[in-house]
């Protein structure tokens, strides 16, 4: 894979493990974009992640290029922008917004209406580009994620797994 190349699901899904060890696991009916995405062993300031969910939903834990310089991670969505903190989350984007679930580690949610940091164990919700995201709902850590109920609608929570037991993003 290289830069600007998009990858579509159809009705399929996909995990991929990447250079760095990122592990990314993208649902059906699912655009994901590599904005730009290089790794410089011998220079890690200067690799990048900057990907781009386009539609649909995805988990991601976080790889080296997050790690060293968490500043080279970045995740777009349509409605918000996602920085990492050491990280294992998921996030859905569907017609009524964006929504997005931390398993461990945290992320920073930010859009034009503001920023939201989201810890293990939370959710947070965002419409659009405009409204800040805001937190949808707090658990214990080993409590599964699922505010289907809260917010109306089928989310990130009720549709992908949230459960660290499948991938865990490993502390250097």
């Amino acid at each position: 894979l290289e830069s600007g190349d998009t990858i579509e699901t159809g009705t399929g899904s996909i995990q991929m493990r990447m250079g760095d060890g990122a592990f990314f696991s993208l649902q059906p009916n699912t655009k994901f974009r590599f904005d730009e995405y290089h790794r410089n062993p011998n220079n890690p300031t200067a690799a990048r992640s900057f990907l781009s969910l386009i539609k649909g939903g995805l988990r991601s834990v976080t790889g080296l290029i997050g790690k060293d310089n968490r500043k080279n991670y970045r995740l777009n969505t349509p409605a918000a922008t996602i920085g990492i903190r050491g990280t294992d989350f998921s996030v859905m984007s569907k017609d009524k917004g964006d929504t997005f679930s931390v398993s461990s580690g945290g992320i920073s949610v930010c859009n034009s209406g503001g920023c939201v940091d989201v810890d293990a164990g939370q959710s947070a919700f965002t419409p659009n580009q405009t409204v800040r995201p805001v937190i949808t709902l707090t658990l214990e850590s080993s409590t599964p994620i699922n505010s289907e109920k809260l917010l109306g609608a089928p989310t990130a929570e009720s549709e992908l797994s949230t459960s660290s037991s499948v991938v865990k993003d490993v502390q250097a």
